[in-house]
């Protein structure tokens, strides 16, 4: 005696061995699609960041095939760039801080503004005026003997760096690092604080470790993506580790910042 078949089940419904084949294949089919739409589209993330440089008086963003895109632009050069707090902050040699897409006003200093950092919550600002504010509420923190040229976040504790040529713990005034000329970048990357200056040349700070050199005044550091970028008075940006050249410029670099790339989709900057 011959057995029924035993009936075949596909997505908790009894069908035949007919109907069974054309709902996989169309099964396949829709994963084919799916699988397509992921390779050609790049949805933002919350943790998707852009990269962001000033060249003399505009600030860029840069998309992620390497594109600039001109975002802001000021009546005088961009020395600073920070991400804060979700936000975007500028300043420069026009004496100001400003929140960058909306061209706020959020602080104005007696001359340039060569730093900005974003601190344990708080945004910090240093410049030419020899000292370092806690910028919202325009509260001193520290004060040098010369300009202040770099701010940067660190294992929990602020550095400053500038052009009394030494690199210092800002809250405590202790002295990590001292360079042959004006400390113009500071950077932390991977759990590294790194420098880089007038002395053309790029250090891993607590070693004194020499890690790359430019053929003029590095400007700029940042830490972006999970790779450390530097910019400067050689018109280029590079991936600093490994000297590879991302982006070229008919002028100096001034400022690089990694900020969420959300913000400038939200803004409409971005796609």
């Amino acid at each position: 005696m011959t057995l029924p078949k035993k009936p075949e089940y596909f997505a908790g419904i009894k069908v035949d061995g007919a109907m069974e084949r054309f709902l996989k294949e169309e099964e396949e089919k829709e994963g084919k699609v799916r699988q397509g739409i992921s390779k050609t589209q790049h949805p933002t993330s919350d943790l998707e960041k852009a990269l962001v440089f000033s060249s003399e008086s505009e600030i860029f963003v840069l998309d992620r095939d390497f594109s600039a895109t001109k975002i802001a632009s000021r009546n005088s050069w961009v020395w600073a760039l920070c991400s804060h707090d979700g936000k975007l902050y500028d300043g420069g040699k026009y004496s100001k801080i400003f929140e960058t897409l909306t061209d706020r006003e959020i602080a104005s200093r007696n001359s340039w503004v060569w730093a900005l950092c974003s601190h344990d919550g708080r945004l910090y600002d240093g410049g030419k005026y020899s000292k370092i504010f806690e910028t919202l509420t325009d509260r001193e923190i520290a004060s040098r003997n010369s300009w202040v040229y770099a701010l940067c976040s660190h294992d929990g504790k602020l550095y400053d760096g500038g052009y009394y040529y030494k690199i210092f713990e800002t809250l405590t005034g202790r002295e990590i690092a001292s360079r042959d000329n004006s400390v113009l970048a500071l950077c932390s990357h991977d759990g590294k604080l790194y420098d880089g200056g007038v002395y053309r040349k790029i250090f891993e700070t607590l070693t004194d470790r020499e890690i790359a050199s430019r053929n003029d005044w590095v400007q700029a550091l940042c830490s972006h993506d999970g790779k450390l970028y530097d910019g400067g008075e050689y018109s280029k940006i590079f991936e600093t580790l490994t000297d590879r050249e991302i982006a070229s410029r008919d002028n100096l670099v001034q400022a690089l910042c990694s900020h969420p790339r959300k913000y400038f989709v939200d803004m409409g900057v971005l796609k």
